[in-house]
């Protein structure tokens, strides 16, 4: 008999590609085990500060959120269709006073960086599955990621405590599980993101052909890596007689560029534009692993703090030369043996189902 119901706790709310995305590849795997799956509308202001419609920080955020002020509407909105398809709780929760009893035997807690304080404006003890519930509830970290690999010693007293909670850990990155076992003394394992645990068929209804010609697509995040992007980007589409498609994970900016920039695409667009691509140049992670499942050519470019994810995931796909930045002509032009990298990939995701199932079954 299949599991009542399961909560998930996440990053949803935010108008970002890899947390919608992971998600939804998260809801859709839960859905084929559990009775009803529910996803916890949590908006904290830790996230939603970072995505006012206007900035009255200075007067320079002012004009720019203001010039951008249409086209991150249209974004907005379109993520909150895109949400709107998994089943969210009946009330949205500002903060933890706020958040309802709930039925639910399981809750979920991750994917995503819920455990960055750097993001959370300190540790959250809501993504720790702190929550009022009715009965008994198992709490499961699934991918779970740190976002970083150095903590001072009051974060890590913190975290120590909030993780107890938490029946069973697991984390998207090896350095996270060497930080919680050497640090705290916390066992965990290391998972699949859930795009990569449900893998492209969970996400192939929303991609449709696109109209454009024979292009190369930009998924940058970090403005220090921005124009990097760009620069490699420019190299690499004027080798292959490609044109360039970016999609900002940012707002409309005031400088214009050489080639198109789309500001407001819906997670269904970006995903799309990516499937569709001749190449792709990232700094993002979920950049990097939609380029695995679609069987995209790429490139990505490592973070300077935040990259022990990256490097996990590429070195699973035994593609960890592909983190560079400044990438060979021979790498460029590799044929990458998506047999290989599937079955690497296969393999991991047989292990995350097992860490899922038998996260479940230890608690009946």
């Amino acid at each position: 008999m299949m599991p009542k119901k399961a909560l998930i706790v996440t990053f949803h709310c935010v108008p970002n590609y890899g947390a919608a995305l992971q998600t939804y590849g998260l809801y859709w795997f839960l859905k084929k085990i559990f009775q009803d799956v529910e996803v916890l509308d949590y908006r904290p202001s830790s996230l939603a500060g970072d995505y006012k419609y206007i900035s009255t920080h200075s007067l320079r955020s002012f004009v720019a959120t203001l010039w951008s002020l249409l086209t991150f509407w249209r974004k907005r909105r379109r993520f909150a269709n895109f949400v709107g398809r998994m089943s969210l709780s009946a009330t949205v929760c500002h903060s933890s006073d706020e958040i309802k009893e709930t039925d639910a035997q399981y809750c979920f807690v991750g994917s995503d960086q819920i455990w960055n304080p750097d993001i959370t404006k300190s540790f959250d003890e809501v993504y720790f599955g702190k929550i009022p519930h009715k009965g008994a509830l198992t709490v499961i970290s699934y991918a779970a990621s740190l976002g970083k690999d150095t903590f001072t010693s009051s974060e890590l007293a913190q975290m120590s405590g909030l993780l107890k909670s938490v029946s069973s850990i697991s984390v998207r990155e090896d350095s996270a599980k060497v930080l919680l076992e050497d640090k705290l003394g916390v066992q965990a394992c290391v998972v699949l993101d859930p795009t990569l645990l449900v893998g492209a068929s969970c996400y192939k209804d929303f991609v449709v052909d696109t109209d454009r010609d024979d292009y190369l697509f930009i998924y940058a995040l970090n403005q220090n890596t921005t124009e990097l992007a760009r620069a490699l980007a420019r190299k690499i589409a004027n080798a292959k007689g490609l044109q360039i498609v970016e999609v900002s994970g940012g707002r409309k900016r005031l400088k214009k560029t050489s080639h198109k920039v789309i500001y407001d695409a819906s997670p269904a667009e970006f995903l799309s534009l990516l499937a569709n691509a001749k190449y792709v140049v990232t700094d993002s992670f979920h950049g990097t692993a939609f380029s695995l499942l679609f069987h995209r050519q790429f490139t990505t470019i490592p973070h300077k703090t935040r990259g022990g994810r990256m490097v996990s995931l590429l070195t699973l796909a035994g593609l960890k030369h592909r983190l560079t930045e400044q990438p060979s002509q021979e790498i460029i032009e590799e044929a990458i043996d998506w047999a290989a990298v599937d079955s690497r990939l296969e393999a991991a995701r047989k292990q995350s189902e097992d860490f899922i199932l038998k996260s479940i079954n230890k608690s009946v």
